[in-house]
């Protein structure tokens, strides 16, 4: 799935806090990883289907989990009582905006 490191890298990024606005746990040991578009299968459907539809890619399931869903942009630190918190996709506009960014991210995604 992911390492220590790429774990760690995105703590870090968060500031060892959970991201729910107002919660106060902190801390490597209190923390999860939360993912913004939802890594079960209606989430990689979602992007399967969006990246087809808006920019003819067609990439396997395998690929969308690897490239999209387990994306650092996808990813947010949180304590266990909010990882639901953060799921995007009752909201197609932030989904669609992860998405997109994930996109202008990656030179291989965007074909250069």
């Amino acid at each position: 799935m992911y390492d220590a490191d790429y774990k760690y890298a995105i703590f870090q990024r968060d500031n060892f806090k959970c991201q729910f606005e107002g919660c106060t746990v902190c801390g490597c040991d209190n923390l999860e990883l939360a993912h913004r578009i939802s890594k079960g299968k209606i989430g990689q459907k979602y992007v399967k289907r969006y990246l087809l539809e808006k920019y003819t890619i067609d990439l396997s399931m395998r690929e969308v989990f690897i490239f999209f869903i387990n994306h650092k942009f996808n990813m947010v630190a949180s304590c266990k009582k909010h990882n639901d918190y953060f799921n995007v996709l009752y909201n197609p506009e932030e989904a669609n905006k992860i998405i997109d960014e994930i996109i202008k991210s990656n030179k291989r995604l965007r074909g250069e």
